[in-house]
């Protein structure tokens, strides 16, 4: 099934009506999709440059630490820093998910909403890329895709730190108020890691995942159950 052929559930979904202006009112909602799909790209970046500024403190308190030639007093530091930069960087690895999920659902607006006023975002004008022999040209690679790949990556190295640090405390002092305090670390912070992927979804989302065909044009109204509780 094409979009032209999901076109009419979709005006069903989106509720356009069959006026004399629903050309007018097309291109109006195109406009809009198009604004809020830029609008989202760019915050996606801005949020970026936030966590790799938190991550980077962290990363920075961590080093000087390490390279401090006097002793730390609080040895635990070391596991609470390593442990806030892996929560922090999946933290990262959600919002980067978010983000694309958010402006891909305007991108699939703008597929449908083009179809009767020209396929100009659905058009890509090919040409022969080659990524060896033309370094500085372009390339079809996704910067989303990249930029999710990097806070993965930063998961993964503030994980294998904190895999350092942690026999490190063990053997500093190996007793049951010491196993006690480092069982309690390990296990608050997978609580925080798995808790934080269900409570961060959004509401209107949660249950909506199935296997149906992919195939099939699925949509729901926003926050709809919440207002109809308000009108009861």
């Amino acid at each position: 099934m094409n979009d032209k052929e999901k076109e009419p559930k979709y005006q069903e979904f989106l509720n356009i009506k069959e006026t004399s202006d629903k050309d007018s009112n097309k291109r109006w909602l195109l406009e809009k999709a198009w604004h809020v799909r830029d609008f989202e790209i760019g915050m996606s970046w801005r949020r970026a440059i936030y966590f790799v500024g938190f991550i980077s403190a962290l990363f920075i308190g961590y080093i000087n630490l390490k390279t401090n030639k006097q002793q730390c007093d609080y040895p635990y530091l070391y596991l609470i820093l390593t442990a806030g930069g892996l929560l922090v960087s999946y933290i990262w690895y959600l919002v980067n998910r978010a983000s694309k999920q958010i402006y891909e659902n305007w991108e699939h607006h703008i597929d449908y909403l083009e179809n009767d006023i020209g396929e100009l975002y659905k058009t890509v004008i090919h040409k022969n890329y080659s990524f060896w022999s033309n370094p500085l040209g372009g390339y079809p690679i996704s910067p989303s895709k990249a930029n999710t790949l990097l806070s993965i990556l930063m998961c993964f190295g503030w994980l294998i730190l904190f895999g350092i640090e942690l026999p490190k405390q063990v053997e500093i002092n190996l007793d049951i108020p010491t196993i006690i305090l480092l069982g309690g670390i390990i296990v608050l912070l997978l609580v925080l890691l798995f808790g934080i992927t269900y409570w961060l979804k959004t509401t209107d989302m949660k249950n909506k995942e199935n296997k149906d065909d992919e195939d099939k044009l699925q949509a729901h109204k926003r926050g709809l159950k919440d207002l109809e509780k308000e009108s009861n």
